[in-house]
């Protein structure tokens, strides 16, 4: 409900400010009306970019070689927050654009408030804490995957800090703990780990949790 509710929001905000736009900008084009989805789905890109402006996304592209008369696409992976402004950008060329000539029927306006407001609504809801916690742990995992331990565990011991004590990171940080040779602190927190998951009902994946324990205490079982 709360996804939906964003999108019916920025969808009949954008429209609002885009009538109200079209009336101040355009007097002689009070009668014509844009309507359509485009400003609802800017608003779930503001969403995105509150929650998730740290990834990245793949991007389909078509380059043309004229002299050579040839044509070729590909798919390129750049950070989500390059194409969040690349497509910002274009969008207010083209509201620039349509400024020298009016009547066109794609309603630019809408689409930058539909972003802000979905951006707001992201920022507002707590996506773009959430966005920041999950930054650091994808980026513990990195230096994890890469053996760079004490960065990883550093970003570990932050992601704690700033989320709380969270299955997934207190395992990446016990694991890390135990790579560096710190085997009764690694216990202390495979223990925590169990015991959230006990907690919650994932008992399929605290069973899992007891052989790793065990992997680094044979003798060790939670408390």
């Amino acid at each position: 409900m709360p996804y939906l509710g964003a999108y019916l929001a920025a969808g009949l905000v954008s429209m609002l400010v885009e009538a109200e736009l079209t009336r101040v900008l355009y007097p002689g084009e009070t009668g014509v009306v844009v309507l359509g989805a485009s400003g609802a789905i800017a608003g779930l890109m503001g969403l995105f970019a509150a929650r998730c402006w740290f990834l990245r996304v793949r991007v389909a592209h078509m380059t043309f070689a004229y002299l050579r008369a040839t044509a070729r696409g590909g798919v390129t992976a750049i950070p989500a927050w390059i194409a969040l402004l690349l497509w910002t950008a274009f969008q207010a060329i083209y509201a620039l654009i349509a400024l020298q000539a009016p009547g066109g029927a794609t309603a630019y306006w809408a689409h930058g408030s539909g972003l802000t407001l979905g951006f707001g609504i992201g920022a507002a809801s707590g996506l773009l804490r959430r966005g920041l916690w999950e930054r650091r742990l994808l980026r513990a995992e990195r230096y994890l995957a890469e053996a760079n331990w004490y960065a990883a565990l550093g970003e570990y011991a932050a992601y704690r800090e700033a989320a709380g004590e969270r299955p997934e990171g207190l395992l990446g940080e016990a694991r890390c703990l135990r790579l560096v040779r710190r085997d009764r602190e690694a216990l202390d927190a495979y223990h925590r780990v169990f015991a959230l998951r006990a907690s919650s009902g994932a008992w399929s994946e605290a069973a899992e949790l007891l052989e790793e324990i065990r992997r680094v205490d044979p003798g060790a079982l939670p408390r």
